[in-house]
């Protein structure tokens, strides 16, 4: 009975586990909290709070890796764009799905481009995934555009920029770093143009 922006966890709370062998299923190992979001973006930015278990502290330093996010105003049709994640219908192991940018889409009608069209073959359980470049950089989310009438493909990734000012937000909230290093507030970039 949940309704659109509901959170599963009345104090948002989530468990979640790196995948560190694709030939593994990702093994519980933080448990995180919801810091700020946008359902109509599919966009939720979380902090990791604990370990699972464990009563010990967090490290200062998580063994976690760093994901760049690039500039998405800069992306072309032709470029590759791939998503990594779980669609749930490939079972508990991670996907790995390339593509190409096809080209590009105003899915809220405001007027300003939000979104990349892909040859991606992405499966719905993939939505809010990553979206990445040959670089292995975030330039965006995978998400809810459908290329069918069944819903069973999706094939648009969100301009990370959009996400931009959530992200701000989250660091503006305060005690949130990335690989270790606390993360300074940056000037978001320009926001895409028709």
């Amino acid at each position: 009975n949940l309704q659109d922006g509901d959170l599963y966890h009345p104090k948002g709370l989530a468990v979640v586990g790196p995948t560190t062998d694709p030939k593994q299923a990702p093994k519980p190992t933080y448990v995180t909290q919801f810091i700020t979001g946008n359902t109509r973006l599919d966009i939720a930015i979380i902090k990791i709070i604990a370990l699972y278990d464990s009563k010990d502290p967090l490290p200062k330093q998580l063994p976690l890796v760093v994901i760049k996010r690039a500039n998405s105003d800069n992306v072309k049709v032709g470029d590759f764009i791939a998503t990594v994640g779980y669609p749930g219908v490939g079972g508990p192991l991670v996907s790995y799905l390339p593509g190409q940018v096809s080209g590009f889409d105003d899915q809220d009608g405001d007027g300003s481009l939000d979104s990349f069209k892909t040859s991606a073959n992405i499966a719905p359980g993939n939505s809010g995934g990553l979206g990445m470049n040959e670089r292995g950089e975030q330039v965006g989310v995978s998400t809810w555009g459908k290329s069918d009438k069944s819903g069973n493909k999706i094939d648009r990734f969100k301009m990370v920029n959009i996400a931009e000012p959530l992200v701000q937000k989250a660091l503006q909230m305060g005690g949130v770093a990335t690989g270790g290093s606390p993360s300074t507030p940056q000037q978001p970039p320009s926001p895409s143009t028709p």
